[in-house]
């Protein structure tokens, strides 16, 4: 697809404003035209972004308080384990997913993670690293509405590798919204949407898509919204699993979800009634055995699946693995390139000294956006200069 080519409409939306004309006919393909400045970069989007948007999901969070008066975001819909405080008999219960957390207890309950965990703030702040995930105080729910899509490059690619995320609460983003060609050849617009379709279904995780990210809330904003969880925006964490030779996993965000077993309850666990689900009575068998925290990884793509995309998609491309020979060759998504290609562009950026250590590692780029400041530093000896440098053109930045 040729996106010079691609009529925009004449109206500016913002998300709401998109949400109300287009939800019942989504997908979309859509440019945003005013981007969103977070307090992280992962928070961020970009003017001059396009995207396509496939759908708008609603996803239950639950608020919970720690000891240290941090508020936490916790998705209810994720395969992370808990052990719940049964009040009555002063006994822990578990392990449960969150969503059997609130389908056995009334709000609000005690809950501590089933794994040992720590979280860091993502801006990296020192007073907020390593910090231990102890006890929860579950207090309420919320929904959050989140519109997900992916990228398309500048050639036209749907790069379907990681879903694009965009909360409702980035009230200043303004897009509009793809009509077609300029020239009104609308059969070919309609081929190159259905392929986009059938590249999106192939993949097929977006109808067991789970948003996993935990959050932190500031207080302090919660007032100027009206008290609404949903209109706030959050502080990412980075999630870490402290092993038993006290080195740290980091968890990630995306996950295809796995079917689950219920989980069964304790002998004589006694009866619940949750005025929201009715439950009358609760399982009651023992549980197998504690399981650990299953490692959540980023939902990648089954290139298997795609096998049986349309032929007609000469417009229409899936990003390939090819030799990053000039700076025009590197795509704007550093994500989708493998270990070679991120060695090529270090040798285009100069810092060719350091592509043993990448290829030693496997970094590709997946794992080169999951590294700090520190890890490059400790494990790629770069010094701050090129951490710098690299940073920058993970962002977007390319010398002239």
């Amino acid at each position: 697809m040729e996106l010079k080519n691609i009529q925009w409409s004449k109206s500016e939306y913002s998300l709401n404003e998109f949400r109300r004309k287009f939800e019942t006919s989504l997908p979309q393909i859509i440019k945003v035209t005013e981007g969103f400045l977070g307090q992280q970069e992962v928070d961020s989007i970009s003017a001059a972004t396009i995207l396509r948007i496939h759908c708008l999901r609603s996803l239950k969070r639950a608020i919970a308080e720690c000891k240290n008066g941090k508020v936490l975001s916790l998705p209810v819909n994720s395969s992370m384990l808990f052990y719940a405080m049964d009040q009555k008999t002063n006994k822990e219960v578990g392990p449960l997913t969150m969503e059997q957390v609130l389908l056995y207890f009334t709000l609000p309950v005690n809950i501590r993670s089933a794994a040992n965990l720590t979280y860091t703030d993502m801006r990296m702040n020192p007073r907020l690293k390593n910090q231990k995930l102890g006890n929860l105080y579950v207090t309420q729910t919320y929904q959050q509405e989140i519109l997900l899509g992916h990228t398309i490059n500048s050639s036209g690619c749907l790069l379907v590798r990681i879903p694009i995320v965009i909360p409702m609460y980035m009230h200043q983003i303004k897009v509009v919204v793809a009509e077609g060609f300029m020239d009104d050849n609308k059969t070919q617009w309609n081929i190159c949407c259905t392929n986009y379709d059938s590249m999106v279904n192939n993949v097929g995780f977006l109808d067991h898509f789970i948003y996993q990210d935990i959050t932190l809330f500031d207080k302090t904003e919660k007032s100027r919204h009206g008290n609404e969880y949903a209109e706030l925006e959050p502080l990412y964490i980075s999630l870490q699993e402290c092993k038993e030779d006290n080195t740290y996993h980091t968890l990630h965000s995306y996950q295809r979800q796995n079917k689950m077993l219920p989980v069964q309850l304790p002998v004589e666990y006694p009866t619940q009634v949750n005025q929201q689900n009715k439950i009358q009575e609760s399982p009651k068998l023992k549980p197998k055995g504690t399981s650990p925290l299953p490692v959540l990884a980023k939902t990648t793509m089954d290139t298997q699946s795609l096998s049986n995309t349309p032929s007609s998609t000469s417009n229409v491309q899936i990003g390939k693995t090819n030799k990053i020979a000039t700076m025009s060759d590197v795509p704007l998504d550093l994500q989708t390139l493998g270990v070679d290609e991120i060695c090529d562009c270090l040798n285009l950026l100069n810092m060719n000294q350091y592509i043993k250590a990448f290829q030693l590692q496997q970094i590709d780029g997946t794992l080169l956006f999951d590294m700090d400041r520190d890890m490059m530093q400790t494990t790629l000896k770069m010094s701050n200069f090129h951490i710098t440098k690299l940073t920058r053109f993970m962002k977007g930045w390319r010398p002239k």
